[in-house]
């Protein structure tokens, strides 16, 4: 399925008679827990976060059939897409190229290997993740229409970039660390958005920024992780390694 009608939720209203009510709805969807407040009738909101469930359907790698799926399963064979994925590979392509590689959504590869819920993780083979290091290259994904090519072997991750991109479709105010402030609040005021705190138990917020009309998006390395021999190893990777980033953050 694609093509979805991004269903604009109004978290700001102005010009009421009386103060608007707010109503929140809850999901799980991308592996994440999403929350969506704003000042809009429960139904509209909860619209906004099944959407989140039809996104996953096409996005996600391991839902069998998604065009993700396909892609990585196409073993070099040309793969066609639809609307929305092909414009979230435009955006994914175009952050990969300006990041110089930081960013790269063929990571998937590496990060196969690694199992950060496992409640007794392992550290990977290193000859199997540097062999696996070795199938990350984004410039070898060529993306021409709606027409995705990539050398058998290789697979793509858009972990890092779809939730931000359904977000902004459905304007979603939480969802697993991407935050879109629609608007302002009904009296003018800004939106006020708590950054965990790393050190202190979820939901903490050690401190905050207030915006409207922005969007505030963050990654860890406390949450999807393990520690062993004093070395942290978290999810997000090098990708000319395929190790965790060990840069003091």
């Amino acid at each position: 399925m694609c093509g979805f009608l991004a269903i604009a939720c109004v978290l700001g209203i102005c010009g009421c008679d009386t103060a608007p009510e707010s109503n929140s709805a809850l999901g799980f969807y991308l592996d994440t827990v999403i929350t969506i407040t704003g000042y809009a009738d429960k139904a509209t909101l909860e619209n906004a976060v099944a959407l989140c469930g039809e996104y996953e359907k096409v996005f996600s790698r391991t839902v069998e059939g998604s065009d993700v799926w396909r892609i990585n399963h196409g073993e070099g064979s040309p793969v066609r897409v639809c609307g929305d994925t092909a414009e979230l590979l435009t955006i994914a392509l175009e952050v990969c190229e300006k990041s110089g590689g930081a960013l790269d959504i063929t990571i998937a590869p590496a990060s196969d290997l690694w199992d950060f819920k496992s409640e007794q993780p392992k550290i990977p083979d290193m000859d199997q993740l540097e062999r696996a290091a070795k199938l990350v290259d984004y410039t070898k994904l060529k993306l021409e229409g709606d027409v995705v090519t990539m050398p058998a072997g290789m697979a793509i991750d858009l972990g890092a970039v779809a939730k931000g991109y359904i977000a902004d479709k459905a304007a979603i105010l939480n969802l697993g660390g991407n935050v879109v402030a629609l608007g302002s609040k009904p009296d003018g005021r800004e939106w006020s958005i708590g950054i965990q705190d790393p050190e202190k138990e979820n939901g903490k917020s050690g401190y905050s920024v207030m915006v409207a009309d922005k969007s505030v998006v963050t990654s860890g390395i406390y949450q999807r992780g393990f520690d062993k021999d004093g070395v942290r190893y978290h999810h997000i990777l090098d990708r000319a390694t395929g190790w965790p980033v060990q840069n003091g953050l």
